[in-house]
């Protein structure tokens, strides 16, 4: 890709997990991923699927319920809708329950106010007429869904769905959980960025018509068990994905590029942490901050911070969360590629774990982690003044400016909180800025933070590291091997060993060990404009790294293309003559908080090297004394503790662990309600019960209501005028519920009819 319920229901999906998993112990690896399709599908059968093609009809017209085209006349035929607006009912909510997906055929959508007519879509306020945020799935087995015609195979294409007039989103998952998009386009057909400097670039936005440029692609508040998957999202005039706030948050090959301002902001201001387990893989960030053009799609008018820009390809403020990324690329960014350097901030457990990433080519830094932290077969090439004087880079400004190099350019930064260590491990990194690596305690930028002891510790093994002049400096001057020569004593010459460092500047107190060597690499390309990693023969960082295991395991016996190493092993991303050997990258998703003897979801994915043979075998210790052999056993516990988790997923010699932990605490104890009460002037509900805490919210057929107003335990109100009444249909029953935010319980759904 390029640029309730009743008893019978509950026993028809439990009969069906029994078949499901009775099946999968028959099957072998080759099937695994049409068998998790069909798991996915077998899990959602007693959920319904609705239809949208080009040439199907208006929610009269069509049920939606039938993948067939609108024959012409009637209405309420058993037909598909034309358009995905036709999911939304005449009061503004969805048509589709929890559960449920649509399914959107190859075509072309426009999502804003002059596509399909929305009932609350007006000229006045054209930035509204965007689809409302999509109900939550029951729970992590039954996600709610929209997919693209594709998504059962490799999405070679993907519907489209396009923003015009200004629309805030294409897809809204504000307080959305257990929700899979997939197999989708999303972008707008305008060149525009939102404010930009130049105004002839700015999108319009005085007056209607605004032209057809989108805000965001996906917007994701406050949700968990969010996954997106081959989507495309591309030349928004903000940003392609905002998203904060989210436990258990997945990203499987997903483009995000050519968006006015950022492509995945994770800052949408207060609760903006994650938590849980966060995953990329296959994600590919490049050219944010460059408007991209239509119909060219090609990036122009590049601007940052000096220009009033943004510009990072991933960033986050404040966060927690377990991050995993993997095989990814951030290039080409007008600010930082990856910025996590704030993961650990008021969050001192987080963990980022990168594994065969790619920066390169961002005018700020490459890589940069907080927390404790691991970077394993990772290339960063800070060519930090890519920027500069390209046709495209008119507002990145001077090379000695603050967007070249952006804050010294550095091209992996680290940010360990108090006693955390992290560790850099066959890698290969050069840099035109300031360092190659530069070592921060995360006080340096938030004063608010414990001070670093001196317990901490950067171990910083088989690497590569190549130093040039510095870009934006008008005198001789390489760049740092580490930042100021280590100011906080990260390291010492026992973690700092097996390394090559070349043509950079090292300073007299900077401890190395031994057996580091200071020659030239002999990499295949050492320009930097287009550096190549492989090593030539006679190259010193051939078979000089510590051996395979070492450091509890760290060290890899693949490199970043997935060759099998010798041992021991190259120094540096690339092994030299790397072998095809079977290897296997894994993955499990798991809630990071339970409650006593309530049913606990571990699901584990893998993925074998091609040369594999055989099925993959799944081991899940429980960390109470347990044990299961399933892909994706239930597992209860019976005490509250926290309990490290382990999976290990093996095929031939190939194994790959994941650990993690969760912590269960004694039963929540969920409010319930006794009445419902409509209330006029202005228009509201009264509802009655018992256990609701302050910051309580009530929703109706799952989507939140405009306002709570929490009163006492037994009462609160549900407030939002005719936004509110909207949600209400006169003579229809809705399934009012209150959630406990601070606990997650959630009470029985109480039937109101207006």
């Amino acid at each position: 890709m390029f640029y309730s319920f009743i008893s019978l229901k509950k026993l028809v999906q439990c009969l069906t997990l029994i078949s499901v998993f009775l099946l999968f112990s028959l099957i072998s690896f080759s099937q695994q991923k049409d068998f998790t399709k069909n798991l996915e599908e077998q899990n959602l059968q007693s959920y319904q699927t609705y239809y949208v093609r080009v040439d199907g009809g208006t929610n009269t017209q069509c049920t939606g319920l039938v993948d067939a085209p609108y024959p012409g006349s009637g209405e309420n035929q058993p037909c598909a809708w034309s358009h995905p607006f036709y999911a939304i009912n005449q009061e503004g909510n969805w048509i589709l329950q929890g559960g449920d997906t649509l399914y959107i055929h190859l075509g072309s959508y426009k999502i804003g106010y002059g596509g399909a007519q929305l009932s609350y879509c007006e000229e006045d306020y054209p930035w509204d007429c965007h689809l409302p945020p999509l109900p939550s799935g029951p729970d992590t087995n039954h996600p709610t869904r929209i997919v693209g015609e594709g998504y059962e195979g490799n999405c070679s294409s993907s519907p489209e769905l396009w923003g015009s007039q200004r629309a805030y989103n294409i897809i809204d998952l504000t307080n959305t959980s257990n929700a899979i998009i997939d197999c989708l386009e999303i972008t707008d057909h305008s060149s525009c960025a939102d404010y930009h400097y130049d105004s002839s670039v700015s999108c319009p936005n005085q007056n209607y018509p605004y032209g057809d440029h989108a805000l965001d692609g996906i917007d994701a508040f406050s949700g968990s068990n969010i996954t997106l998957r081959n989507l495309n999202i591309h030349g928004l005039a903000l940003y392609g994905v905002l998203a904060g706030g989210i436990t258990n948050f997945s990203m499987e090959n997903v483009r995000i590029a050519g968006n006015g301002w950022g492509g995945w902001s994770g800052d949408i201001g207060e609760n903006s942490s994650f938590s849980g387990n966060i995953h990329l893989k296959n994600v590919v960030v490049e050219w944010n901050g460059c408007p991209e053009q239509y119909p060219s799609l090609q990036p122009n008018y590049c601007w940052a911070q000096s220009h009033n820009g943004y510009g990072d390809g991933v960033g986050v403020t404040r966060s927690g969360g377990n991050w995993n990324i993997e095989d990814s690329i951030f290039r080409y960014n007008t600010s930082d590629g990856l910025d996590l350097l704030y993961v650990g901030v008021d969050h001192p457990d987080s963990f980022v774990k990168l594994e065969r990433c790619y920066g390169y080519g961002n005018a700020g830094n490459q890589l940069k982690v907080g927390g404790e932290s691991q970077l394993i077969n990772c290339f960063a090439i800070g060519n930090c003044g890519f920027f500069y004087n390209k046709p495209f880079g008119q507002y990145m400004g001077p090379l000695d400016g603050v967007d070249n190099c952006r804050a010294g350019g550095a091209s992996l930064s680290i940010n360990l909180p108090r006693g955390k260590k992290s560790y850099i491990i066959n890698s290969t990194i050069g840099s035109q800025g300031w360092a190659t690596a530069e070592l921060q305690c995360n006080n340096l930028d938030f004063p608010d933070q414990p001070a670093c002891d001196g317990s901490e510790r950067v171990y910083i093994f088989n690497n590569i590291f190549y130093g040039y002049q510095v870009a934006y400096l008008d005198y001789e001057r390489k760049s740092d091997f580490i930042g100021d020569g280590d100011p906080y004593h990260f390291t010492t010459s026992e973690t700092i060993d097996n390394n090559v460092i070349y043509d950079c500047y090292i300073y007299d107190n900077l401890l190395l060990g031994s057996s580091n060597i200071q020659q030239n690499p002999l990499v295949a390309n050492s320009n930097i404009t287009d550096f190549d990693g492989h090593l030539t023969a006679g190259s010193p960082a051939i078979d000089k790294g510590i051996p395979i295991g070492s450091l509890n395991g760290i060290v890899p016996s693949t490199d970043i293309e997935n060759l099998g190493r010798t041992n021991p092993p190259d120094i540096g991303a690339y092994e030299y003559q790397g072998t095809s050997v079977c290897s296997i990258s894994c993955y499990a998703t798991v809630p990071s908080t339970s409650q006593i003897n309530i049913p606990v979801n571990f699901s584990a994915s893998a993925s074998p090297s091609a040369v594999c043979s055989g099925s993959v075998s799944f081991l899940w210790d429980f960390g109470d004394g347990s044990t299961s052999t399933e892909q994706n056993p239930v597992h209860t516990y019976s005490s509250e503790g926290t309990y490290n988790w382990t999976l290990t997923s093996t095929i031939e010699n190939a194994v790959c662990t994941k650990t993690g932990k969760i912590t269960i605490s004694p039963p929540v104890t969920p409010p319930s309600i006794v009445s419902v009460t409509k209330k006029g002037s202005p228009f509201r509900l009264i509802v009655m019960g018992e256990n609701f805490h302050s910051g309580c919210v009530v929703r109706i057929d799952g989507n939140a209501v405009p306002s709570t107003s929490f009163k006492n335990a037994n009462k609160v109100v549900a407030k939002g005028g005719s936004a509110l009444k909207a949600m209400l249909p006169i003579g229809t029953a809705v399934a009012v519920t209150v959630e406990n935010t601070d606990d997650g319980g959630v009470s029985q759904p109480f039937y109101y009819t207006r």
